[in-house]
């Protein structure tokens, strides 16, 4: 009540990543104690609800299809995204993602590997 939450509220509209830029991006998930299978957990504010940082919880997941085809089929996620910097275009890009129930495709045969190269480097010495 306090928070002005409605009981019919839509969680990503009071639950939110919010980076010390300001960046803001809903995200799903609740305490592990309550059950949630993702665990994520941030501190309580009784007027903005659950906004900052996400505190800590689910913070890489992977998920892997074995399909008989002899190469596992792997989804992959790192929801507080690669990089701390605000300039990099890996802020929060995967927690974006996270927040709308999207994968980063991963490669583990030689094949999917040599096909998502984008470049390679050469170190000698």
């Amino acid at each position: 009540n306090a928070a002005h939450i409605p009981v019919d509220g839509r969680l990503g509209d009071y639950q939110k990543d919010v980076r010390p830029d300001g960046t803001s991006t809903p995200f799903h998930g609740g305490p592990g104690t309550l059950g949630v299978f993702n665990a994520l957990n941030v501190t309580w504010d009784p007027v903005k609800g659950y906004a900052g940082p996400l505190g800590h919880g689910s913070s890489y997941i992977q998920v892997v299809q074995f399909d008989g085809d002899g190469c596992p089929d792997a989804r992959t996620l790192l929801t507080y995204s690669q990089s701390p910097n605000p300039r990099s275009p890996h802020y929060v890009d995967q927690t974006r993602l996270f927040s709308q129930g999207g994968w980063v495709t991963d490669r583990f045969c030689a094949a999917d590997v040599a096909a998502a190269t984008v470049s390679t480097l050469h170190l000698r010495g």
